[in-house]
């Protein structure tokens, strides 16, 4: 199997990410450290952070493993809206403050319909209002369910729930 490669002048290079490979690594050291975080938790609380910690660590080892075993030629970076990437981080960011103030499942609600409001790229109506409302309504009280009820992962209490 033959490495995709960079035409640089004369020269045929090929390229690695290292950009991809420096990031895998500190999600790998994430993954670990989430895991020794973790080790003070309830058997049953700790499962989630473990499970997002394990799985993210093989997807990064797997990443790692594929970017130096197999050079991969770098495209173009693909066109996208910048303010929609923009959106995305200050809804985060936000969220996170709100966690707090309002509580795991309000604020959380609030960061899905915002989300939801910038990721869409399709005209709204009244029936795709009513099912993408319905649908975020269900996955974050889900979440919440899943989170607080069943596995006691401790959640901010604010003036909501």
């Amino acid at each position: 199997m033959k490495a995709d490669t960079r035409v640089s002048g004369t020269k045929v290079q090929p390229t690695r990410d290292a950009g991809g490979i420096v990031l895998a690594v500190l999600f790998v050291l994430l993954g670990l450290w989430m895991i020794w975080e973790s080790a003070d938790m309830s058997a049953l609380g700790a499962v989630f952070p473990r499970t997002i910690a394990a799985v993210m660590i093989l997807c990064s080892l797997a990443l790692v493993v594929r970017q130096w075993l197999h050079f991969k030629a770098r495209g173009a970076t693909a066109d996208g809206s910048t303010f929609r990437r923009v959106a995305l981080i200050l809804i985060m960011g936000i969220w996170v403050l709100l966690l707090s103030v309002l509580g795991f499942f309000a604020s959380s609600l609030l960061a899905f319909f915002a989300l939801l409001v910038v990721a869409n790229y399709d005209g709204w109506n009244r029936r795709r209002a009513f099912q993408y409302g319905g649908a975020g309504v269900a996955v974050v009280g889900m979440c919440y369910l899943i989170f607080v009820r069943l596995l006691s992962v401790p959640t901010p209490h604010g003036l909501l729930f």
